[in-house]
């Protein structure tokens, strides 16, 4: 579901805030790998695309390569 960032920000106010994102990815042999990393959220009009010569398969313990682009929205 999509949160209304500008709602959370505005409750601590503050124009940016530290968000925890986890994963849990299963492979096709069952076996789970589980992940976590810290994002920061800014109150900016931004617009982030995922470019598609990032990473389409993703393994556990192999390193994968994301691209975005981040643009004023």
């Amino acid at each position: 579901s999509d949160l209304e960032w500008k709602k959370i920000l505005d409750v601590y106010n503050d124009w940016e805030q530290t968000v925890v994102v986890t994963a849990s990815v299963t492979d096709e042999t069952g076996r789970t790998a589980v992940g976590q990393t810290n994002v920061m959220i800014y109150l900016v009009n931004a617009k982030v695309q995922l470019l598609p010569k990032s990473t389409s398969v993703f393994r556990a313990d192999l390193p994968a390569e994301l691209f975005i682009r981040v643009s004023d929205q």
